[in-house]
């Protein structure tokens, strides 16, 4: 099984509210995340981006709670709400 994190989003809604939330699922291929989410009850709806979390990433899991959708203000008080091009720069994606 692999960690994936999915990020959910709806641009109709009004701008600053894009934003729907993001969950950590576990999951044997990227294709079975989003169905597992749902599956879970974490998956909001809109459009989804999937991050897979490879090996020297997984110890970041722990700070999280698997198939829980965290809302931007959790993700924010975290120090987790950031853009993707902010996490590859940081190093905790490629």
């Amino acid at each position: 099984m692999t960690y994936y994190w999915l990020s959910f989003c709806d641009d109709t809604r009004p701008k600053g509210e894009h934003f729907l939330g993001g969950c950590l699922v576990e999951a044997d291929y990227v294709q079975d995340a989003v169905l597992v989410s749902w599956e879970q009850e974490c998956n909001p709806g809109g459009e989804v981006q999937i991050i897979e979390i490879t090996p020297p990433y997984e110890a970041n899991v722990a700070r999280f709670r698997l198939y829980y959708l965290y809302s931007e203000a959790e993700l924010m008080e975290m120090g987790e709400y950031r853009l993707l091009s902010d996490a590859e720069e940081s190093g905790d994606v490629t």
